[in-house]
């Protein structure tokens, strides 16, 4: 099978293009990445090409050891991915000891947030099956860190409180980082601690880094935090009082239904 025509590749066009319509990735923003699974290799190594140079990574992820990467190639502008599209993602082989890699199809080079990708990637696979992560820049979602307390809890509490759903999409809730250079280290590392506790991270001022087992499930975890941070931006705004709100008991059991225990944070 060629590798535009396998499952993960059409998935990842199609919520891109989802993202796109919402507005949530202006020029270049947004990158997305999953680690391939043995079959999915299998299916399309085919199309590998294993003579550039191994890359150091600028953080050894030695969890993602030998793995083949599917990611957005850096600089890729979302909004026409679809023109050209295998120029704009590209497949990374990870070496064996987990500190370089090499591009075997697509791009020349892999999304600048690689290393972030990689190192929050590996502390998923500890958890959860997660093996997809996605980010963008929802605007509701960068407002809110503009207004809330910068801390996990009331973050968390805040999309709670604003849609039913939210208490079983994430029960576990949401990590919050405060704002890094995009593309550093300082920022992939305080992802990948936050990441080993919840399923998405708040990157203050800039956007959301949601993981899942598959891109769509990413994706829609992206897009459950952001429509309750659209609620939340709205309630605010009316300026007026709060007469009602979804209890903290109410949240409990809408998680317990669905099989899940909402997280109580500790003061």
């Amino acid at each position: 099978m060629k590798i535009i025509e396998s499952n993960f590749y059409n998935e990842a066009l199609r919520f891109i293009r989802y993202g796109c319509e919402m507005g949530w990735h202006e020029r270049n923003a947004g990158n997305i990445s999953l680690r391939l699974l043995k079959e999915e290799v299998d299916s399309v190594s085919e199309d590998f090409a294993f003579e550039r140079e191994w890359v150091s990574i600028s953080y050894p992820v030695p969890e993602m050891a030998n793995e083949f990467i599917f990611t957005t190639a850096t600089g890729s502008y979302f909004i026409d991915i679809q023109n050209c599209a295998e120029t704009k993602f590209c497949i990374c082989q990870i070496s064996g000891d987990g500190g370089s890699y090499r591009v075997v199809w697509g791009g020349t080079k892999p999304t600048s947030e690689l290393c972030g990708h990689l190192m929050s990637l590996g502390q998923l696979r500890k958890r959860s099956a997660n093996r997809a992560v996605y980010h963008c820049h929802p605007a509701n979602t960068v407002a809110l860190t503009y207004v809330l307390p910068k801390d996990d809890k009331s973050f968390s509490e805040a999309l709670w409180e604003s849609e039913t759903e939210c208490a079983f999409v994430f029960s576990e809730g949401v990590g919050l980082v405060p704002f890094f250079v995009p593309g550093s280290l300082d920022l992939a590392i305080a992802t990948s601690e936050k990441i080993q506790k919840y399923n998405a991270v708040i990157w203050s001022f800039h956007g959301v880094f949601a993981s899942g087992e598959t891109i769509g499930s990413a994706f829609g975890l992206a897009h459950a935090i952001e429509k309750a941070a659209e609620i939340k931006i709205k309630v605010l705004s009316t300026g007026l009082p709060v007469l009602n709100t979804i209890s903290t008991e109410e949240q409990k059991k809408t998680a317990n239904t669905y099989g899940y225990k909402l997280n109580e944070f500790k003061d």
